[in-house]
């Protein structure tokens, strides 16, 4: 008897990549008006972002170049495999996305002037001409007119299966610019910026020579029938970008000529000089609902002014868990606090609060200009990448608890809750705990105080010259065995989730110590301890410590 074995059936070919857009054009199409805050970006192949000219002597205008981006960046947004045979946007929409200022008789006209118009594009592997940009057409509707399209096969596969590829800002591209030659540099920097990632405190500049003749191939600039050039406008350009451009996010670019060292002086190479910028909070997703944020307790409410978005520090923890690994979404939001009120108050923290574009008055004026969302994120960023108010925080936790509680009533008083009684407490138990262990460039000078009466007062060990006895060493972190931890009546299972297992997550490498955690459980009415070996670091134990206060009745005790 012969058994039929099943065919097995071939493997599912797979997908190949495709980058996703940031932010959706399609869902702001009823509201146009939120184009700059959503400040959307569409990922480009390197085929389009340099080297494409448009032939038989075609010049495009600014226009002409945004409307064909803005068409690209549509499709690509509401079809990433370009499987589609048309495509339509409501002429409104494509006139509010082009510009305050644009006409639709405008829009349409370079709508129309794209059909008419051939390009060459690619690379020696593979290079494209005669490809038309597009095959238009317009529709009417009851309610409103389309203007429709179809792309030609080359750039449909080119878009769809993209090899290599930079995000283009969108809005950068529609805002007013002195030279339409400045889109074709962006594309190419964007490119190059691709290639390489913001590091937090690093270095994060890098320069790009390009000679005059790539240049002038790279934009597709103006040549007479000798295929000569105009240096000089070619430089004005170079020199125009870094204001062309200035409102790119993802980096800042400024470019010069370098002269060569020769009679006449001509223009050897021109230089780009390129600084990443840190990632937006708009293109980073917390993976939290709001629901879920209100459940952890993430963020709070606060004055209108200086109200901030809750899932803004879940995205900063996200973006910055490499560079700041121990900060937390809680911590981020404590930080802005503490920044807040030091603004505030007018009374500063540290000697670099007037130095700092997010700190002092010049972050209350931030926040004025650019709102508190973008002033927070300013803030995050510029602390991350040079700290100075989280080391303050971080090097003395008594202080640093303080200093937040503080922080914590100025916000509660903001909107109209009491706070008398915590701000009393808070400064009780740090006057009563203040920690020792603090760096010298944090510890303040002590105040003496001087009692005449006491000058001339018998003093038996000065008296006969006895040796005093050596004063008790107080036990520090550095010093001691175990640490003694003392928390709120609560039940054993509660303690379990948010307090113990912080404590077992100790383990990153340090000196080995024993925790001992006194609970009292609510429900049997008895007392119980709990031991537990860590090996932290003094710095890693402050920030253990900051996350079990909440649940700590009283000070930790070293022995």
């Amino acid at each position: 008897m012969t058994i039929q074995r099943p065919v097995p059936k071939p493997p599912a070919k797979r997908q190949s990549f495709r980058p996703s857009t940031r932010g959706s054009l399609s869902a702001i199409v009823e509201t146009p008006a939120a184009f700059t805050d959503l400040a959307p970006e569409s990922p480009r192949p390197a085929e389009l972002l340099m080297g494409i000219r448009a032939e038989d002597g075609v010049t495009l205008s600014a226009l002409d170049i945004a409307c064909w981006e803005m068409i690209l960046s549509w499709t690509y947004d509401i079809d990433p495999a370009m499987e589609a045979r048309a495509y339509r946007i409501p002429t409104s929409a494509l006139r509010r996305f082009l510009g305050e200022y644009v006409k639709s008789a405008e829009v349409v006209a370079s709508f129309n002037k794209l059909a008419d118009v051939k390009l060459t594009f690619g690379s020696a592997a593979r290079l494209y001409s005669g490809v038309s940009m597009l095959t238009t057409w317009r529709e009417a509707e009851k309610d409103d007119e389309f203007l429709a399209w179809q792309f030609p096969e080359p750039i449909r596969i080119i878009m769809s299966d993209m090899k290599s590829y930079a995000h283009i800002e969108l809005a950068a591209i529609v805002a007013k610019k002195s030279s339409k030659y400045s889109t074709a540099i962006y594309k190419w920097l964007a490119l190059e910026a691709a290639k390489r990632k913001w590091i937090a405190g690093g270095d994060n500049r890098f320069c790009v020579p390009i000679t005059p003749d790539e240049l002038a191939d790279l934009v597709d600039f103006v040549r007479d029938e000798k295929g000569s050039y105009n240096i000089g406008k070619l430089s004005a350009v170079v020199s125009a970008h870094e204001n062309d451009y200035d409102s790119v996010r993802r980096f800042k670019a400024s470019g010069k000529p370098i002269h060569a060292k020769r009679r006449g002086r001509p223009v050897e190479v021109y230089e780009f000089t390129v600084e990443l910028q840190a990632p937006s909070p708009q293109h980073i997703k917390p993976n939290y609902r709001p629901s879920n944020l209100r459940e952890l307790g993430v963020g709070g409410i606060d004055d209108p002014r200086f109200m901030v978005q809750s899932d803004m520090w879940v995205r900063a923890q996200r973006a910055f868990s490499d560079a700041n690994p121990t900060y937390l979404h809680a911590n981020y939001w404590k930080l802005w606090l503490t920044a807040l009120s030091e603004a505030v108050d007018s009374k500063p923290l540290t000697s670099a609060w007037d130095k700092r574009m997010y700190r002092g008055a010049s972050l209350l004026d931030q926040i004025e200009t650019e709102g508190a969302d973008k002033a927070a994120w300013g803030l995050i960023v510029e602390e991350v990448s040079s700290p100075d108010l989280i080391d303050f925080l971080r090097a003395d936790v008594s202080r640093g608890t303080k200093v937040i509680g503080l922080a914590e009533c100025d916000r509660r008083e903001r909107v109209g809750w009491k706070a008398d009684k915590k701000r009393a407490a808070i400064n009780s138990y740090y006057d009563r705990h203040r920690s020792s262990s603090i760096p010298e460039e944090y510890q303040t000078e002590a105040t003496v105080v001087y009692k005449p009466e006491e000058a001339n007062a018998f003093d038996p060990v000065t008296y006969f010259d006895f040796e005093p006895a050596p004063e008790p060493v107080a036990m520090s972190f550095d010093t001691c065995s175990e640490i003694c931890l003392r928390f709120k009546p609560v039940h054993i299972d509660f303690l379990e989730a948010k307090a113990f297992s912080l404590i077992k997550s100790g383990e990153t490498g340090g000196r080995k110590v024993t925790v001992v955690s006194t609970y009292h459980d609510p429900d049997t009415a008895g007392t119980d301890t709990w031991e537990q070996e860590i090996d932290v670091d003094f710095e890693e134990w402050c920030q253990l410590l900051t996350n079990l206060q909440p649940h700590l009745d009283g000070p930790e005790v070293y022995q």
